[in-house]
């Protein structure tokens, strides 16, 4: 398997004396080799790979690894919990309207700038629409007109000083 015995730290001598196992004999299996070792000693293949987990986390071999395993996942878990509170409050901080003369963070919003009827657009479509329909389309053309298009900014007013902004959608 190619690895390395693990430091003296992770290991327990009793375990491994009453085991009667030998860590240079359990390096030197191949993978099939140890798949069938572990089968006839299942024992000693789990004190190999807990204490192999054990260097690797840097548990030392008198303590209890589940409660060691625990306790890493439940402060890893902390630690995202921080980092993505974090995370949220500064994307809330970027996202703030921020008013230019004051440095108000209170707005409303006074217009969506969106057009409300085009006459224009009504006719094409009651013409386009009438002939192909033959009289119906008229009565859809009238409801072309409402399918204004929306305007590209909307505009805010500051609560605190008055001042107005165009902001993009």
């Amino acid at each position: 398997m190619a690895q390395q015995t693990p430091a003296i730290e992770y290991r327990s001598l009793e375990t491994e004396e009453r085991l009667n196992f030998n860590w240079d004999e359990y390096n030197a299996m191949s993978i099939w080799e140890s798949g069938k070792w572990g089968f006839k000693n299942p024992e000693a293949s789990k004190y190999a790979l807990d204490t192999l987990k054990r260097e690797r986390l840097g548990i030392i071999a008198d303590t209890d690894l589940k409660q060691a395993v625990a306790e890493i996942k439940e402060e890893k878990q902390a630690e995202r919990e921080i980092k993505q509170q974090e995370h949220e409050a500064k994307l809330q901080e970027q996202n703030k309207l921020t008013c230019k003369k004051c440095g108000g963070h209170e707005f409303q919003l006074a217009g969506d700038n969106s057009k409300k009827y085009s006459f224009g657009k009504s006719v094409a479509g009651s013409v386009g629409l009438g002939v192909m329909t033959g009289g119906l389309g008229f009565i859809a053309g009238g409801a072309v007109g409402f399918a204004g298009k929306k305007g590209k900014k909307n505009t805010f007013v500051c609560l605190n000083c008055g001042k107005t902004m165009e902001i993009k959608k």
